[in-house]
């Protein structure tokens, strides 16, 4: 889970973009870079690596790390809303959410609440509850989903079959997004890509077939994605 607000976690997603050539950089450069205190930054680098952003095992970002910095950086929404439909729709427990949402059709605030905590893991307990806000926040920023009289729906992008283009990430996130801040990345990458394989055979079975039907637009996101896929899967 994040740390902190959607804000919050864009904010430090631009400092580690614009330390992205520093071969030296370390979390206490990155807080100062994003002008906040190192703990901040610790506690959001797990959920980072979680969803795609940030390198398992640097303190780097990823090829859609770096697109969605730029894009924060510029502020181009555009940029930003593809990277973060990416995000979604390459980690599992995002893209569960949103397939969810699909199945069932506009959801309360609420009911879609309640599945992001049974998705996570988390309790009524848990110390990390109020940060589903931001897990919310980041999917209608991307705008596969939109929020609409206390209603959550699927958005333009969802409606408009982008879904049809979900992949696992070439490089393999964490696999579930329920992550102490504490936890050291070295004990955790291990775990991730040894379910890598195994999600992209899931994803491959449920990959719509090729229809020649299609807009041209939709055809080229169809082959783009089989070809993600497939490398997700070695191949």
């Amino acid at each position: 889970m994040p740390g902190h607000a959607w804000t919050m976690v864009k904010r430090i997603v631009r400092a580690y973009g614009a330390a992205q050539n520093d071969e030296n950089i370390n979390v206490e450069g990155v807080a100062r870079l994003a002008g906040i205190h190192r703990p901040i930054v610790s506690a959001n680098n797990n959920f980072l690596r979680s969803v795609g952003i940030l390198d398992l095992d640097r303190l780097k970002l990823t090829a859609l790390g770096v697109k969605l910095a730029t894009g924060i950086g510029i502020e181009n929404a555009s940029l930003v809303t593809e990277a973060l439909a990416e995000v979604v729709l390459t980690t599992p427990i995002l893209y569960q959410l949103l397939s969810t949402l699909q199945a069932r059709g506009p959801m309360d605030i609420a009911a879609f609440r309640a599945q992001v905590i049974l998705a996570v893991g988390l309790n009524e307990n848990s110390a990390n509850l109020p940060m589903v806000k931001t897990i919310v926040d980041l999917m209608e920023e991307s705008t596969l989903i939109q929020i609409r009289d206390d209603k959550i729906l699927l958005g333009g992008l969802a409606d408009n079959g982008f879904m049809q283009t979900a992949i696992i990430n070439p490089q393999p996130p964490v696999t579930d997004l329920n992550i102490n801040a504490g936890n050291n990345q070295q004990n955790m990458a291990p775990q991730a890509r040894s379910q890598s394989g195994d999600w992209a055979e899931m994803l491959l079975a449920k990959f719509p077939q090729f229809d020649p039907a299609w807009t041209d637009d939709v055809k080229l996101k169809w082959f783009d994605a089989f070809d993600r896929l497939m490398k997700g899967r070695g191949i």
